[in-house]
């Protein structure tokens, strides 16, 4: 049989054991030692530890090899979470009470060879003790395995009078495999040294052939015998404590074994469990008894999963500052513990379109996900089905020969290396959210598909918690967005502040310069203070742009009204310096443009910046726009900035476009540069003309593609205007 899935949400925990862990949790304080303590004397709830820290959310820890540290690293919510989930496994799992009277005896026997080991350990110096405790707790989790898959014929052979390994002879014969070896084959899986799945695998292999085995092989093999001992009683001849591995006497031997013994016995005694379920010497319960504790124990299990089903399975909370990443990461993390769903991905709903589309894929081998766009109203995909219908589907319910599914869910199911995919809807009453999409096996899925287990109750809970989070998340947004604009008013008034100085001082310097004339010993200074000051008001002119928002490239821009926007506001800071003469000729006729203003603007004032530096005092800069430029079959919006300038030198004009090339002082020459890549992007040209005695000239053609205003345009499309 093949145990690589084995279902490890599913393996059965002592009831009473966990039933004292969940009370722990509903305590109003609870100290993390204590919950330490029990998860460390439970194998299945150990070992789900263990399996959630191999996953990608805690890879990053792998080097961590105990339980307790690990704890640590998950926090108290997803531990609270996995001892929740265990439960709600616990209740639906409908045990017997004599399959619960067996998990009880194999958690016996795992603590009591935990214990051993550990004692053992101390005794010849091995240097992890912690590591021995937890591999022998780990002995019999293959025990849990098999229990689980096989629930009948199991019982009959699980504690059969003859030794462990005659019972491993019996469980190959059976199973195609012993409980060693299904336990190793698990734990190999777990960021555990290799050593600890050997001494899982070689638990009961005789000692004569483990002399040149490691010490943890050693140590969890001579605990697995000295257990069988304790239940076998201590007087059996064929069961008296033998050491051939490291030479310790039997009186040795015997004094760690009854301590171990003592403390399993205190430990059940803590949780309330009778002794003749550990050690079947002991005297037993009555029956009516037996029973009743066992009623008991469901009945407030039943408790702990009502309260789960009333205030959600899990406890995930967000806070309104959450990036959408750390959200998804959250709720990947409570499928993966609950349901053992590891490649989970999102589909969020767009209102607007009507359609699904990828929410932060972040995986650079799946940047085919970036692609997937599913029609809701035509797609056959089941993803567009489930959130339709508002039902959990998966793909091996809906292939039939006259249905196949859809090629979209047949790519993803191919791109994610699975079997099938699982789609729960994510719906706030009527209004969608989206789509969880993961990967799933044909087993899986038959253990997981409602109404066996509590995924539907998971779907609600989610999406109630989506759609709170999403509310959060505008307020948020909201709150964030009103402080950025008292931001930029604030940074608007302190620019008209400074500016006022600026322009006051650099009127004084035009009058000195004037009256000392260009002759001065001092006229070189006082340029080099004047240039200072126009760097200011460019920065200036900058800072009045803190916080705008860039537009994508659908626009709307209206492009007279940005033209005049910003040589008003360089006519304040830029054009003070050199009491620069602005001429401005602009058409009325262009209509709102599907560009980006962001592009605009940083065109603008590249080339506006670069003119002020160039022209003399007093000098002219003319801004004119035309509408109706057809060239080529194509229609376009001019825009033309000229000064009157010394002009640019011909051997510059060249490689005009090209970074670095700049003749100013402390500039990069990267402005033209960057004007020209702007141009380009938005699919227009770009050409000058300079002379020394005219100036300069930049004409920029602008494609006029406009924004649809009718109905079917609503949604930013852009269409290609030639009229006139």
């Amino acid at each position: 049989m093949e145990y690589a899935e084995f279902h490890i949400e599913e393996m059965p925990s002592v009831p009473q054991v966990l039933l004292e862990l969940l009370r722990l949790f509903h305590q109003p304080t609870v100290e993390f030692g204590d919950i330490a303590h029990i998860i460390e004397q439970d194998p299945a709830i150990s070992a789900k530890i263990l399996h959630i820290a191999n996953t990608s959310f805690y890879r990053q820890w792998s080097e961590i090899k105990h339980i307790r540290r690990l704890l640590v690293v998950m926090g108290i919510d997803e531990v609270r979470h996995i001892a929740v989930t265990s439960a709600i496994y616990q209740y639906f799992s409908q045990f017997s009470e004599h399959q619960e009277d067996i998990v009880t005896a194999i958690w016996a026997r795992s603590l009591l060879c935990g214990h051993i080991a550990q004692e053992l350990a101390r005794l010849v110096g091995y240097p992890f003790p912690d590591e021995a405790y937890t591999t022998g707790l780990l002995s019999r989790f293959g025990q849990l395995v098999l229990l689980k898959n096989h629930p009948d014929s199991y019982l009959d052979i699980l504690f059969m009078d003859d030794p462990d390994s005659a019972v491993e002879r019996t469980e190959k014969k059976l199973f195609n495999a012993s409980h060693a070896q299904v336990g190793a084959a698990v734990i190999r899986q777990w960021p555990l040294h290799p050593f600890v799945a050997d001494a899982i695998m070689f638990q009961n292999t005789p000692q004569t052939a483990l002399s040149d085995a490691s010490n943890l092989v050693k140590l969890v093999n001579l605990a697995a015998g000295l257990t069988q001992s304790v239940l076998r009683g201590p007087d059996t001849p064929d069961t008296r404590p033998q050491d051939n591995l490291f030479g310790l006497k039997e009186a040795l031997l015997a004094e760690s074994r009854d301590r171990a013994r003592r403390t399993v016995l205190e430990c059940a005694q803590q949780f309330g469990i009778h002794s003749s379920l550990i050690f079947p010497s002991a005297d037993k319960p009555n029956r009516e008894e037996k029973t009743a504790t066992h009623q008991q124990m469901r009945h407030k299990l039943s408790q702990y999963v009502r309260h789960a089903a009333l205030t959600g399975s899990s406890d995930l909370a967000a806070s309104p500052a959450d990036t959408p990443e750390q959200i998804l990461d959250s709720i990947r993390k409570e499928l993966t513990i609950a349901f053992g769903l590891e490649d989970v991905h999102f589909l969020a709903f767009d209102a607007e379109n009507h359609s699904l589309h990828p929410l932060s894929t972040g995986e650079e081998e799946q940047a085919f996900l970036r692609e997937v766009h599913i029609n809701v109203d035509k797609s056959t995909s089941l993803a567009a089905r489930a959130l339709k219908t508002g039902r959990i589907l998966c793909t091996f319910d809906s292939v039939e020969e006259d249905d196949p599914a859809a090629v979209i869910d047949q790519q993803l199911c191919r791109l994610l290396h699975q079997d099938g995919l699982l789609f729960l809807p994510l719906r706030d009453g009527d209004k969608f959210l989206g789509v969880i999409f993961a990967g799933v096996s044909e087993s899986r899925w038959r253990r997981i598909k409602p109404p066996t287990i509590g995924i539907e109750m998971f779907s609600q809970h989610i999406s109630r918690y989506m759609a709170r989070t999403l509310k959060l998340m505008n307020i948020h947004r909201q709150k964030l967005t009103n402080q950025q604009e008292e931001l930029r008013v604030e940074a608007r008034k302190l620019a008209h502040e400074i500016n006022n100085p600026l322009s006051i001082i650099n009127t004084y310097l035009f009058t000195l310069t004037t009256r000392l004339g260009d002759d001065h010993a001092a006229s070189d200074e006082i340029s080099v203070i004047r240039e200072e000051i126009l760097r200011i008001g460019g920065i200036l002119a900058r800072l009045r742009e803190i916080g705008t928002d860039k537009d994508d490239e659908k626009g709307p821009l209206q492009l007279n009204q940005t033209i005049e926007d910003l040589i008003k506001l360089f006519q304040q800071t830029l054009f003070t310096g050199k009491a620069i003469q602005t001429e401005i000729s602009l058409d009325g006729r262009i209509p709102p443009l599907a560009v980006g203003s962001a592009a605009i603007k940083q065109i603008l004032i590249n080339l506006v910046r670069n003119a002020v530096e160039a022209l003399p005092d007093e000098g002219l800069l003319r801004t004119t726009t035309r509408d109706g430029i057809y060239k080529s079959g194509q229609v376009f919006v001019g825009m033309k900035i000229e000064d009157n300038g010394p002009g640019i030198p011909p051997d510059i004009l060249k490689n005009l476009f090209q970074p670095v090339i700049s003749t100013k002082k402390d500039h990069s020459g990267l402005g033209l540069s960057i004007v020209k890549n702007l141009v380009d992007r938005m699919g227009g040209e770009i050409s000058c003309v300079s002379d020394p005695e005219t100036g300069t000239i930049f004409d920029i053609l602008i494609p006029r593609r406009t924004v649809d205003t009718d109905p079917g345009g609503e949604s930013g499309n852009v269409s290609d205007s030639s009229e006139e």
